[in-house]
């Protein structure tokens, strides 16, 4: 049972005309007083107060873990200073790591392969942050500028610090990007970040050229200097500044997109004015691409436009800036890779381009004008919107966060299990549902409705493998790539499997699978080598055959080769292969027939790994057996156990989870604790607390 819930949830995504009102998934409880996005991880700053969300592979959520975290990591809110505190006032998210600066301008980073919260070197005086891929900068009172990048972050916490580099730039008002400052009079100056060792040529390597070795240096006279600007905003290839008086200007080396705004695709080393702007209010670029938000609430953009981000009526790229059609009242504007948002007045927002990977919200968007903007008419209260490569945030008034699409990372994560809340990331980007950067479940691409599954009232999935029960008993099932049943095409229509009549719910195991009954019996088929079907023999079966002597089961949960069933009194049969102990029994004899498991009388709720088996009983505790390689069993060891054994160190459990080598339990406080080979952990032999939730959380509808 452990996908069903996931599975029910994608087919009904599939079946609903439009995402629910209040979006596709919900996050932090908790006011985000400002959103800011890394490659596949988001962090929000509320007074003080850090929590980050999302990819943590090199432990950019800074809990000393690595994995996909579905739930709000809290950072470090305060530091140290002697007798003083200092408090969080700004957070910035690099590639695979994070940055905040305290009040008193120090700054800490974390990630990159390193979750300590170690101190940049020497710096106590930092008014701004800046980052670009892996370099941040910051901006000192005195106006000088120091950078570093991942690779001098150290590997123990805060009694080391990142050696920052002191770039040689003064005068410094406001930070552009990484390598990049403005100065008084509005002068945009950039110099060279690299900071590695003179390069050396050899037989095998020639040096790269322009490239100034050692300390950050200004590699060329700084660019003439431009009137009075308030902001200045950078491309891959161009850079754009806006004017005081609402003129913007922008410059480009190559400018084959366009992006100088100015009507051709010349080179514009030296600014030049973007043609019918007067009235620019706010300035954004990505990539190729800049747009501008005007005085009366309308949205300009210009450049490259090959997924129709730029909002005009053809996918051609736009050397002059082109209104975007249908918004007038834009309060804010974010833009991902291949796609654009803008906020309005409203509270709601609108998006336009590239949204094959949900990240225009709204999964039914793939139009023949994905330039034509969304207008999510059911949304309002959004007070602020950001963009990441291929997803997107927005923080609404409550102080509660959306994210949709699909979050970027340079590995896969793992399959980590779902309890009230906490779903399974996806195995691969090409599925159609699954785990994203806050949690529960969103669509990545627009969900296909199984047409052919009516009336059905249970679900399973394990592997690539989904299958149904509907009202008369007829089991059917289908292939799909991913997890929770989704992804990419169905491989064929759904086909029958099975019949069993009264069915109620359906459990999949590695190649066998059961249904039970309303009265409580139970019926299995499939494989059977190892007796997990249940019926006294060893023959396979391809038609359901009734487990012997099963008349009153209430749950039903399926490893590899074995099967298990809570029965209405509280006790919990296993049966099939047992040769990590996984039946229960006290010994590694298989059975071809249900065996009670060893002093198990209390049980509310069974969970089934692949090799491995837990029980929750009523009391709150978890009694788990059978392979403990990677420490599944929660005992403390990695000791294959014949019998139950407690997990230890658990508060009461309120509900279970397993799967393949892991198993993760939440108590009624919220507070979600895992062992075994779980979400990217190291093997855990016991409970590790990973995240808590809302005492009343309830898994997502």
């Amino acid at each position: 049972m452990f996908a069903s819930l996931l599975v029910s949830l994608c087919l009904r995504s599939a079946a609903s005309a439009a995402p629910p009102a209040n979006g596709t998934i919900t996050g932090p409880t908790r006011t985000a007083g400002r959103l800011v996005m890394g490659q596949g991880h988001v962090c929000s700053l509320d007074d003080g107060s850090v929590a980050c969300w999302g990819f943590n592979d090199d432990d950019q959520l800074g809990d000393g873990f690595t994995g996909f975290s579905a739930a709000a990591i809290e950072g470090p809110s305060r530091f140290p200073h002697g007798a003083d505190e200092e408090r969080v006032v700004e957070v910035v998210a690099a590639s695979d790591s994070t940055c905040v600066r305290t009040s008193a301008g120090r700054v800490f980073c974390w990630g990159a392969g390193d979750s300590s919260q170690a101190a940049v070197d020497g710096l106590a005086d930092a008014l701004e942050l800046t980052t670009q891929g892996d370099d941040v900068c910051a901006r000192r009172k005195t106006g000088q500028v120091v950078c570093w990048n991942k690779s001098d972050y150290v590997t123990a916490p805060l009694s080391r610090n990142i050696k920052a580099h002191t770039a040689p730039v003064h005068g410094v008002v406001a930070l552009v990007a990484p390598g990049e400052a403005r100065q008084r009079g509005g002068r945009v100056i950039h110099w060279d970040l690299d900071s590695h060792p003179p390069c050396k040529p050899s037989a095998n390597r020639a040096c790269p050229p322009a490239v100034i070795p050692g300390a950050a240096t200004i590699p060329e006279p700084p660019l003439p200097s431009l009137p009075p600007t308030t902001a200045v905003v950078s491309g891959s290839a161009h850079k754009c500044a806006l004017l005081t008086d609402g003129h913007v200007r922008c410059w480009s080396k190559r400018n084959r997109q366009g992006q100088a705004g100015d009507g051709t695709t010349l080179p514009r080393p030296e600014p030049v004015e973007v043609v019918g702007l007067d009235d620019a209010v706010e300035l954004v670029a990505m990539d190729n691409r800049t747009c501008a938000r005007r005085r009366n609430g309308k949205v300009a953009c210009w450049g490259e436009n090959h997924s129709g981000e730029v909002g005009a009526s053809t996918l051609r790229d736009q050397p002059l800036p082109v209104a975007v059609e249908g918004i007038d009242d834009a309060t804010h504007l974010a833009l991902g890779n291949s796609h654009s948002c803008a906020l309005r007045t409203s509270g709601g927002f609108a998006c336009w381009g590239w949204g094959q990977e949900g990240q225009l919200f709204d999964s039914r968007l793939m139009r023949t004008q994905p330039w034509s903007p969304i207008t999510v008419s059911a949304v309002s209260g959004a007070v602020e919107l950001t963009a990441g490569a291929s997803h997107s945030c927005v923080r609404y008034e409550d102080g509660t966060v959306e994210c949709w699409g699909r979050p970027r990372a340079d590995r896969r994560d793992a399959c980590h299990p779902e309890i009230e809340g906490i779903v399974c990331p996806s195995y691969g980007y090409g599925s159609t549902c699954g785990g994203t950067i806050i949690g529960h479940v969103v669509t990545y691409a627009s969900p296909q409705r199984i047409e052919e599954l009516r009336d059905v009232i249970a679900l399973d999935a394990r592997s690539d493998r989904t299958c149904a029960v509907d009202k008369s008993g007829r089991v059917r099932c289908f292939n799909r790539q991913g997890p929770c049943g989704g992804g990419g095409e169905t491989k064929g229509s759904p086909e029958d499997v099975a019949t069993v009549p009264d069915a109620i719910e359906i459990a999949l195991g590695g190649e066998h699978d059961c249904a039970r009954t309303r009265n409580g019996q139970v019926s299995c088929w499939g494989e059977n080598a190892n007796g997990q079907i249940g019926d006294g023999t060893l023959e396979k079966r391809a038609a359901p055959v009734s487990v012997i002597g099963l008349r009153d089961a209430v749950q039903l949960a399926l490893g590899r080769q074995h099967s298990c069933a809570l029965l209405r009194d509280g006790r919990v049969a296993c049966w099939g292969r047992n040769v990590t102990g996984q039946l229960g029994t006290g010994s590694r004899e298989p059975a071809q027939r249900p065996m009670f498991v060893t002093a198990l009388h209390d049980v509310l709720e069974i969970r089934a790994g692949d090799w491995h088996t837990c029980a929750r009983e009523r009391d709150g505790t978890v009694w788990c057996w059978g392979e403990n390689d990677r420490g599944s069993l929660g005992d403390g060891t990695t000791t294959d156990r014949l019998a139950p054994v407690q997990v230890k160190g658990l508060p009461a459990a309120a509900a279970l989870a397993a799967s393949g080598f892991a198993t993760c339990a939440r108590s009624a406080t919220g507070a979600v604790s895992c062992w075994g080979e779980v979400a990217g952990l190291p093997n855990q032999e016991r409970p590790v607390l990973r995240f808590t939730l809302r005492a009343t959380a309830s898994p997502p509808r």
